[in-house]
Protein backbone atom coordinates (compact mmCIF):
# COMPACT_ATOMS: atom_id res chain seq x y z
CA UNK A 1 0.00 0.00 0.00
CA UNK A 2 1.13 3.65 -0.86
CA UNK A 3 0.82 6.11 2.00
CA UNK A 4 1.56 9.20 2.42
CA UNK A 5 2.00 10.96 5.70
CA UNK A 6 1.82 14.98 5.67
CA UNK A 7 2.84 16.92 8.98
CA UNK A 8 2.18 21.15 8.19
CA UNK A 9 5.63 21.53 9.75
CA UNK A 10 9.13 23.43 9.60
CA UNK A 11 10.67 21.04 11.63
CA UNK A 12 13.22 18.63 10.70
CA UNK A 13 11.80 15.36 11.44
CA UNK A 14 15.95 13.97 11.18
CA UNK A 15 16.34 16.30 14.44
CA UNK A 16 13.99 14.27 16.66
CA UNK A 17 15.27 16.13 19.94
CA UNK A 18 13.02 19.19 18.57
CA UNK A 19 9.82 17.54 17.73
CA UNK A 20 6.77 18.17 19.36
CA UNK A 21 4.14 15.62 19.97
CA UNK A 22 1.64 15.62 16.87
CA UNK A 23 5.38 15.46 14.93
CA UNK A 24 6.45 12.82 17.16
CA UNK A 25 3.40 11.11 16.79
CA UNK A 26 3.12 11.05 13.07
CA UNK A 27 6.76 9.87 13.10
CA UNK A 28 6.25 6.92 15.22
CA UNK A 29 2.94 6.17 12.64
CA UNK A 30 5.85 6.27 9.42
CA UNK A 31 7.99 4.09 11.18
CA UNK A 32 5.49 1.35 12.48
CA UNK A 33 3.60 1.42 9.14
CA UNK A 34 6.44 1.05 6.69
CA UNK A 35 7.52 -1.98 8.01
CA UNK A 36 4.77 -3.54 5.55
CA UNK A 37 4.02 -0.64 3.06
CA UNK A 38 5.47 2.23 1.18
CA UNK A 39 5.58 4.89 3.39
CA UNK A 40 6.52 8.87 2.64
CA UNK A 41 6.36 11.02 5.72
CA UNK A 42 6.54 14.92 4.42
CA UNK A 43 5.97 18.52 5.33
CA UNK A 44 6.17 19.41 2.23
CA UNK A 45 3.32 19.14 -0.83
CA UNK A 46 6.20 18.15 -3.98
CA UNK A 47 4.84 17.60 -7.50
CA UNK A 48 6.47 14.24 -7.79
CA UNK A 49 3.85 13.31 -4.84
CA UNK A 50 0.96 14.67 -6.70
CA UNK A 51 1.80 12.05 -10.04
CA UNK A 52 2.11 9.14 -7.73
CA UNK A 53 -0.87 7.00 -7.37
CA UNK A 54 -1.73 6.94 -3.52
CA UNK A 55 -3.96 4.36 -1.71
CA UNK A 56 -4.39 6.62 1.63
CA UNK A 57 -3.18 10.24 2.51
CA UNK A 58 -2.86 10.46 6.45
CA UNK A 59 -2.72 14.35 6.78
CA UNK A 60 -2.68 15.90 10.23
CA UNK A 61 -4.68 19.00 11.16
CA UNK A 62 -4.47 20.41 7.56
CA UNK A 63 -7.14 19.42 4.68
CA UNK A 64 -5.45 21.64 1.70
CA UNK A 65 -3.44 18.97 0.96
CA UNK A 66 -6.51 16.75 -0.05
CA UNK A 67 -7.05 19.71 -2.91
CA UNK A 68 -3.37 19.06 -4.24
CA UNK A 69 -3.27 15.10 -4.01
CA UNK A 70 -5.46 13.01 -4.69
CA UNK A 71 -5.53 9.38 -3.00
CA UNK A 72 -8.47 6.20 -3.05
CA UNK A 73 -8.80 7.40 1.02
CA UNK A 74 -8.34 10.75 2.53
CA UNK A 75 -7.41 10.71 6.59
CA UNK A 76 -7.73 14.40 8.36
CA UNK A 77 -5.94 13.57 11.75
CA UNK A 78 -7.49 16.41 14.09
CA UNK A 79 -5.37 16.93 16.90
CA UNK A 80 -6.74 20.34 17.79
CA UNK A 81 -10.24 21.84 17.39
CA UNK A 82 -11.41 23.34 14.16
CA UNK A 83 -14.47 25.98 14.44
CA UNK A 84 -16.13 27.26 10.54
CA UNK A 85 -14.29 30.48 10.97
CA UNK A 86 -10.79 29.29 11.66
CA UNK A 87 -11.17 26.58 8.66
CA UNK A 88 -12.12 29.36 6.84
CA UNK A 89 -9.27 31.67 7.90
CA UNK A 90 -6.55 28.85 6.91
CA UNK A 91 -8.36 27.64 3.94
CA UNK A 92 -9.41 24.24 5.43
CA UNK A 93 -12.75 25.29 4.91
CA UNK A 94 -13.59 24.10 0.84
CA UNK A 95 -11.14 21.43 0.80
CA UNK A 96 -12.77 20.00 3.86
CA UNK A 97 -16.57 20.48 1.71
CA UNK A 98 -15.33 19.49 -1.63
CA UNK A 99 -13.33 16.44 -0.50
CA UNK A 100 -14.64 13.15 0.56
CA UNK A 101 -12.48 12.59 4.00
CA UNK A 102 -12.49 10.91 7.03
CA UNK A 103 -11.76 12.21 9.87
CA UNK A 104 -9.75 10.92 12.87
CA UNK A 105 -10.56 12.75 16.67
CA UNK A 106 -8.32 12.19 19.36
CA UNK A 107 -10.83 12.91 22.24
CA UNK A 108 -14.44 12.48 22.21
CA UNK A 109 -14.67 16.29 23.80
CA UNK A 110 -13.35 17.32 20.03
CA UNK A 111 -15.46 15.69 17.95
CA UNK A 112 -18.34 17.42 19.72
CA UNK A 113 -16.51 20.89 19.23
CA UNK A 114 -16.17 20.07 15.86
CA UNK A 115 -19.57 21.12 13.57
CA UNK A 116 -21.50 18.64 11.99
CA UNK A 117 -21.69 21.05 8.96
CA UNK A 118 -17.99 20.24 7.74
CA UNK A 119 -19.70 16.81 6.58
CA UNK A 120 -17.20 14.28 6.81
CA UNK A 121 -17.67 10.99 4.99
CA UNK A 122 -17.37 8.99 8.38
CA UNK A 123 -16.30 9.92 12.06
CA UNK A 124 -13.93 8.13 14.13
CA UNK A 125 -12.29 8.63 17.47
CA UNK A 126 -9.10 7.45 18.54
CA UNK A 127 -8.23 8.63 22.15
CA UNK A 128 -4.77 9.84 21.87
CA UNK A 129 -3.88 8.00 25.54
CA UNK A 130 -5.41 4.88 26.30
CA UNK A 131 -8.53 4.04 23.84
CA UNK A 132 -11.44 1.81 25.30
CA UNK A 133 -10.10 -1.21 23.38
CA UNK A 134 -6.61 -1.36 25.02
CA UNK A 135 -9.13 -2.71 28.04
CA UNK A 136 -9.79 -5.85 25.48
CA UNK A 137 -6.59 -6.36 23.84
CA UNK A 138 -4.47 -5.56 26.75
CA UNK A 139 -6.24 -6.85 29.42
CA UNK A 140 -2.67 -7.55 31.81
CA UNK A 141 -2.32 -3.93 31.61
CA UNK A 142 -5.36 -2.05 31.68
CA UNK A 143 -8.23 -4.06 33.63
CA UNK A 144 -11.82 -2.61 33.47
CA UNK A 145 -14.08 -1.00 36.07
CA UNK A 146 -11.09 1.07 37.46
CA UNK A 147 -10.24 4.75 38.21
CA UNK A 148 -6.85 4.98 35.91
CA UNK A 149 -4.76 8.37 36.14
CA UNK A 150 -1.94 8.25 33.12
CA UNK A 151 1.10 9.96 33.24
CA UNK A 152 2.09 10.38 29.31
CA UNK A 153 4.60 13.68 28.57
CA UNK A 154 7.58 12.87 26.97
CA UNK A 155 9.39 14.54 30.06
CA UNK A 156 10.07 13.61 33.11
CA UNK A 157 9.97 16.97 34.51
CA UNK A 158 7.31 17.37 37.70
CA UNK A 159 6.73 13.43 37.86
CA UNK A 160 8.48 13.77 41.08
CA UNK A 161 5.78 16.17 42.81
CA UNK A 162 3.25 14.43 41.02
CA UNK A 163 4.16 11.01 42.84
CA UNK A 164 4.61 12.77 45.57
CA UNK A 165 0.97 14.48 45.61
CA UNK A 166 -0.18 10.68 44.49
CA UNK A 167 1.07 9.25 47.80
CA UNK A 168 0.41 11.76 50.03
CA UNK A 169 -3.22 12.77 48.58
CA UNK A 170 -4.73 10.35 46.03
CA UNK A 171 -3.79 7.07 46.73
CA UNK A 172 -5.08 7.41 50.98
CA UNK A 173 -8.30 8.29 49.52
CA UNK A 174 -8.81 6.10 46.33
CA UNK A 175 -7.20 2.84 47.01
CA UNK A 176 -7.97 1.04 44.16
CA UNK A 177 -7.42 3.65 41.76
CA UNK A 178 -4.14 3.14 39.66
CA UNK A 179 -1.97 5.79 38.43
CA UNK A 180 -0.20 4.45 35.29
CA UNK A 181 3.33 5.80 34.10
CA UNK A 182 4.58 5.63 30.36
CA UNK A 183 7.69 7.56 30.26
CA UNK A 184 10.75 7.53 27.43
CA UNK A 185 12.87 5.33 29.93
CA UNK A 186 11.26 2.94 32.08
CA UNK A 187 12.01 3.87 35.12
CA UNK A 188 13.37 0.84 37.25
CA UNK A 189 11.34 1.18 40.93
CA UNK A 190 9.13 -1.51 42.50
CA UNK A 191 5.29 -0.70 41.91
CA UNK A 192 3.71 0.60 45.24
CA UNK A 193 0.68 2.69 46.03
CA UNK A 194 -0.95 0.90 42.67
CA UNK A 195 1.99 3.08 40.90
CA UNK A 196 2.52 1.36 38.03
CA UNK A 197 5.50 2.22 35.17
CA UNK A 198 5.74 1.41 31.43
CA UNK A 199 7.73 2.12 28.41
CA UNK A 200 6.65 4.64 25.95
CA UNK A 201 7.57 2.12 23.58
CA UNK A 202 4.91 -0.48 25.21
CA UNK A 203 2.65 2.55 24.75
CA UNK A 204 3.15 3.61 21.25
CA UNK A 205 3.45 0.07 19.89
CA UNK A 206 -0.29 -0.36 21.44
CA UNK A 207 -1.32 3.07 20.28
CA UNK A 208 -0.31 2.08 17.25
CA UNK A 209 -1.80 -0.75 16.86
CA UNK A 210 -4.78 0.13 17.26
CA UNK A 211 -4.33 3.51 15.01
CA UNK A 212 -3.52 1.27 11.94
CA UNK A 213 -6.51 -1.04 12.44
CA UNK A 214 -8.99 1.93 12.10
CA UNK A 215 -6.69 4.14 9.32
CA UNK A 216 -6.05 1.01 7.12
CA UNK A 217 -9.48 -0.86 7.60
Amino acid sequence: MNILIYVQTTQNFKKKEKLGGIEILNYNLYKFLKKKNHVVLTNKILNKFKKKNWDLIISSNNAEIFNHILAKKNILWLHNKLQIEKAFRKKQLFPILFNKIEVVFVSLYLQNKTSKLFNFHKRIIIPNFLPSTFSKNNSNIIKTKKSIFVWSVQRDKGLDEVLSSWIENIHPNHPKAEFHIFSIKKKIMKDTENIKFFSMVEFLEMYLLIITDNLLA
